[in-house]
Formats: C-alpha cells, sequence, structure tokens
C-alpha cells in the first residue's frame, strides 16, 4: 500500500486536522512522556528565541544562537543565518502536536521575520532550503498565503541569480559543487540536495525535486561506511526519494532502509562518528524510516530521544550532543524526530483476554485504535492502516472501551496475517490524514491457537 504524499499547500486540511489531532498517547505505548519531552523541547526553543522581550540582542532578529549550551536566553550575538526554518520547523510541530499557542506565536515571528528577506533587492541575503519549507508549512498553518507567495517568489530569484545551482536540469552541478567547491563529503551533500528537493516538492516545483532524485538515487553509492554523515544523509535521502516516487525508486529506498536499520545501536539510537553527533544522527535516521512506516526501528530510536533529553537544570527541553554541546538546530531536529513517530495504544479483539487467533480460520479479527485524552482516532487514514501486514477490509467509528470517545475499530482477513504459531504480539501502523502525515504504531499481545497448526 502506498502511502499518501504530504502536501502542505492544503490550508483548508490543516485547520481541520488541527481541530482534531492534539498530541501523541498515554499509556503503556509511551505517549504521554513523548509528548512531555516534545513540550520541553519546545519551552526550550521559545526561551531562547531573540524576540522583543526575550534574549539579549537588540535589536531582536527572532532567531537562535547555535550552540546554546548553558544558555537560559539568545546571547547579544547574531542568530545564525541557516538556523531559522530548520528550528522552526520544530515548534509547528510541537503546536500541531500540543495546540499551544506559545509555538504558534514563535514560528509567527520567524516567519514574520523572513518575510523581510529578499534576496532581489539585497544579494547577500541567503535563503535556505528549509526556510521554504518552513514558510510553505506555516502559510497553511496560519492561512496567511503570504508566507507561501514569499517563499516561491524567492524560490523564483535563487533559480535566476544562482542558475548554476538551481536552474532546473543543473542539480548533478549542484551535487558536484557540494562535494568539490563547499568540500563535504556525500554524505552531508545528500542530507543538503535532498533537503533542497523537498523544499522543491513542497512549493510544487515537482520537475526540479524530480530531477533532483534522479541525482541522488545515482550518487547514494558515493555514501560509504566511513562517511561521517553518511547517517543524516540516508536519512533524508529516504525520506526524500519516499516523498518523490516510492515506486520508482524502490530498490533505492529498500537499501536505505537496511543501512540505517542495520546501523542502529541496541538502546534505538545511532552512533555519533568524528564530525557528528548521535542525536543528530539519531533524529534524521528516525524521520528517515518514519517516511517509510519502518515503526520498530522509528520508535525505537524516538525513545531513544526521549530517554536521553536534558530532564533537569536550566536547560530542561535540551540535548547534549557527543562533544558535550547543545545545539538549537538539533533541538529542534529532535523533536521533529519525535513528532514524525506516534505511539498509540491498539486492542486486538476488545473484550478478549487472551487475545487468541486462530491462523486457519476464514474469518475476520477486530483491532482497535483507541483514542485516548492525547489522541483521536479519527485523524487515522485507514487506506494507510497495516496490522500484522494485512490491510483492512472495513472500519468503523465507535466506542469501543466504554469510555464516551470513538475509538476506530478495523477489521482484517485472519488469513492475511503475517503471524505464525510462535507469534506473541502483533504490530499496528498507519499514518494520520494529511498534512500532519504521522506514522502511528500501536502493539498488543496474540495468542496462536492451536498451537503446531499455525502457517
Amino acid at each position: 500500500m502506498k502511502r499518501k504524499i504530504i502536501s502542505v499547500l492544503f490550508a483548508v486540511v490543516l485547520v481541520l486536522s488541527l481541530s482534531l489531532v492534539t498530541a501523541v498517547p498515554a499509556g503503556a505505548d509511551g505517549g504521554a512522556d513523548r509528548v512531555t519531552a516534545i513540550t520541553n523541547a519546545a519551552d526550550r526553543l521559545v526561551a531562547l528565541q531573540s524576540t522583543a522581550t526575550l534574549g539579549l540582542l537588540s535589536p531582536p532578529d527572532f532567531g537562535w544562537d547555535w550552540v546554546v549550551t548553558g544558555l537560559t536566553q539568545h546571547s547579544a550575538s547574531p542568530s545564525g543565518a541557516n538556523l531559522y526554518g530548520v528550528t522552526a520547523l520544530g515548534l509547528i510541530d510541537a503546536y500541531q502536536v500540543t495546540g499551544t499557542t506559545a509555538y504558534f506565536t514563535a514560528a509567527e515571528k520567524t516567519a514574520d521575520h523572513l518575510l523581510t528577506l529578499d534576496r532581489s533587492v539585497d544579494s547577500a541575503v541567503r535563503i535556505y532550503s528549509f526556510d521554504y519549507r518552513f514558510l510553505v508549512e506555516f502559510s497553511a498553518l496560519s492561512g496567511n498565503p503570504s508566507y507561501e507567495a514569499h517563499a516561491l517568489a524567492q524560490w523564483i530569484v535563487a533559480q535566476t541569480v544562482s542558475a548554476y545551482f538551481y536552474a532546473d536540469g543543473n542539480q548533478e552541478q549542484y551535487y558536484q559543487w557540494c562535494l568539490d567547491v563547499a568540500g563535504v563529503s556525500p554524505g552531508y551533500a545528500a542530507w543538503s540536495i535532498g533537503d533542497v528537493g523537498l523544499a522543491a516538492l513542497a512549493m510544487g516545483d515537482t520537475s526540479w525535486a524530480g530531477n533532483m532524485a534522479a541525482v541522488l538515487a545515482s550518487h547514494l553509492t558515493d555514501i560509504t561506511g566511513t562517511d561521517d554523515w553518511r547517517f543524516i544523509g540516508w536519512g533524508k535521502a529516504l525520506e526524500f526519494l519516499n516523498a518523490v516516487d516510492s515506486g520508482t525508486y524502490s530498490t533505492e529506498i529498500t537499501s536505505l532502509i537496511s543501512n540505517l536499520t542495520g546501523s542502529q545501536n541496541t538502546d534505538g539510537s545511532w552512533p555519533g562518528t568524528a564530525a557528528q553527533g548521535t542525536v543528530q544522527n539519531t533524529a534524521y535516521a528516525v524521520m528517515g524510516l518514519a517516511a517509510v512506516g519502518k515503526a520498530d526501528a522509528a520508535r525505537e530510536g524516538a525513545d531513544w530521544l526521549v530517554t536521553n533529553q536534558i530532564s533537569t537544570g536550566g536547560s530542561i527541553g535540551g540535548w547534549i550532543e557527543t562533544d558535550s554541546e547543545e545545539y538549537s538546530e538539533n533541538d529542534s531536529e529532535a523533536l521533529q524526530a519525535l513528532a514524525s513517530v506516534v505511539p498509540v495504544t491498539i486492542d486486538i479483539k476488545p473484550g478478549s483476554d487472551p487475545n487468541s487467533i486462530n491462523l486457519k480460520s476464514k474469518g475476520l479479527i477486530p483491532v482497535a485504535v483507541l483514542t485516548t485524552d492525547c489522541f483521536d482516532a479519527s485523524t487515522i487514514d485507514p487506506e494507510t492502516v497495516l496490522f500484522a501486514g494485512a490491510e483492512p477490509v472495513r472500519w468503523v467509528m465507535e466506542d469501543v472501551d466504554g469510555d464516551d470517545d470513538l475509538d476506530m475499530l478495523f477489521h482484517f482477513k485472519t488469513q492475511d496475517l503475517d503471524l505464525d504459531e510462535d507469534s506473541t504480539e502483533a504490530t499496528l501502523t498507519a499514518y494520520t490524514y494529511d498534512p500532519l502525515n504521522r506514522l502511528i504504531v500501536g502493539k498488543d499481545t496474540v495468542n496462536i491457537v492451536p498451537k503446531g497448526k499455525g502457517k
């Protein structure tokens, strides 16, 4: 089943979705901890932003310091020019998950600042790939088309002023420039061009994105097992190629999944390298794997991020990297990773204990995804649901657990389930409706009967 591609251009859908999804679920699946981690991270980003009332920078520039180790507010130094979009994307995610107005307001300050940057007026201005994506997403979130219009206008300027990189057809030159002039590794280059490709896709430039995807796919083998930037490159490439065309790039996607899952530590993280920290590596691996529905690996990585978040002192909500520093960008990327995979509570054969399944049965197995204080089951896109590898044959909204809210009850053909006599649990995965498009994952126990006669 092909996952629906996110489109941040549909503001009406976004507003409707936000009225339905408020947060990730509570309970045994760790949703409450996930919400707390997202909230703490977003609070940290808000506190560190340069605004008229926060920080030491005057006048404020509405961005962030890069290194924020030990800081409780923005320093007197200007914000990093390349940090606006990538950091504010985390605020969008936090607002979508929690509904906290302060996160929307902080993101709006960044968006308004980006509106003042115009490369057609000042050639020194640079709009970064994350800035384009942020502006388009915030335009949908706010219902204000001026943000998207500005992103599109600046994209056209970039294609004219910097045609060597941005003119459609020059994507290979862009990649080679990353290696030969910028001097970065193939892994870093994959991360960079992959995000530019996602920006183009968000702005509707599917031709440019498609041509960049072809270039990226042709250079994936350039990334070796000794490349310090391989994990962020693989993660971003996975997200981008899947968004462009999961069918065309199925071979590359399979290889990228193998690279990432084969490199994951037993604690759920991805290794730090000489030039790259464990937090950022893990964040991009999680986002890439969540994009293609690799629920177990993505959730384990997200769990590691929750466990290793700063929980005491003046830096609550951030993450300390392998080099013992905290970075605003990495804090936001970890937040985005947490928001990309949503643990939910499921109930196989509601009312049954144990959840016995006869694999020879030609009947149906009911599985409920429960609405909780932190998750609304009505936001699930039923066409993306898989339970033990099977697609549902029907579904309905009803109060399964008697708590006066509506849960989503699915039915699956027993013969379609990828289970055997040794199975003790089963997993349901799905995506929420566009444009939130979160991967959800829930597990419950099963009892296969009779033993010795399963498929």
